[in-house]
């Protein structure tokens, strides 16, 4: 299956069935072989291993997966996991609504009614910006992390991989509320780890700032913390001369002084380019 590194038997030991353990050169024992890698396939071949392991290869369901598991994996262990178990718990709660719960060995025929039911309970647009039919079978689970889904529960979260925190996803604001994406390093921040700068037309960016951006889900810059932005290079610096750069253009006479409020977005688009 794809995402799931080929492992040597030998190392492998299967302390419970379906649950092997491996040693690492760090001398730490992991669900995982040293040269496996987070799958990164289609949503249906992530929800199957998360369920059902990877038998042939002698992977463990990742449900049982704890962070420690695949701290070695790269910086971005804990957010995958986290990620991963917040989607999977949205198939399992819808499916859950429509009467069928997932048993204690399921099959695979099991597993693939599951996910039908369970797709149903996506926060996905039936159609692309382009307007062609999204066909959310084939798209990679990585690209659906960035809708939101309702949080789980302290009771649904895995204790030792996630720890209780909040998951990556928060429900869609109602009003004043926000949304908040989580980060590795625990903090909650109103932009997602991927979010950079925008390089976009002056017009876009004046925007940006004053307006949610519904489609990738983003609060109005102009409500950015310092937080928010820390994790990017310079990212306090261009957050506080985005912010002065905009009250002065707001506070120029559009009319009498055009030139004026120009030469600030100038300036502004110069100094994110930094």
């Amino acid at each position: 299956m794809p995402g799931v590194q080929q492992a040597s038997h030998s190392a492998a030991v299967a302390q419970l069935q379906e649950d092997y353990f491996y040693d690492h050169p760090d001398g730490s024992t992991r669900r995982a072989p040293p040269d496996w890698e987070f799958p990164h396939g289609t949503l249906l071949e992530l929800y199957t291993l998360w369920h059902l392991g990877d038998p042939a290869n002698r992977i463990s369901p990742l449900k049982k997966f704890t962070v420690s598991d695949i701290s070695f994996t790269g910086n971005r262990a804990r957010m995958n996991l986290s990620e991963a178990r917040c989607l999977v718990a949205v198939l399992d709660k819808e499916a859950a609504k429509a009467g069928k719960r997932i048993s204690a060995k399921p099959s695979q025929s099991e597993i693939i009614e599951l996910f039908r039911l369970g797709v149903n309970g996506l926060n996905v647009p039936l159609t692309t910006p382009g307007g062609r039919a999204r066909d959310i079978f084939r798209l990679k689970w990585t690209t659906l992390t960035k809708y939101k889904y309702p949080k789980a529960s302290n009771e649904e979260a895995d204790e030792e991989g996630n720890g209780g925190k909040k998951l990556a996803f928060d429900s869609a604001p109602a009003g004043d509320s926000e949304w908040l994406y989580e980060h590795e390093d625990g903090a909650n921040r109103r932009v997602p780890s991927t979010w950079t700068f925008p390089m976009v037309s002056l017009q876009d960016i004046y925007v940006l700032w004053n307006c949610k951006d519904e489609e990738n889900m983003i609060m109005p810059m102009k409500t950015f913390t310092a937080l928010d932005v820390s994790f990017l290079p310079k990212g306090g610096r261009k957050l506080a001369l985005s912010r002065y750069f905009f009250y002065q253009s707001s506070c120029q006479k559009s009319v009498r002084k055009s030139i004026l409020t120009f030469s600030p977005f100038l300036l502004l688009f110069f100094l994110l380019r930094q």
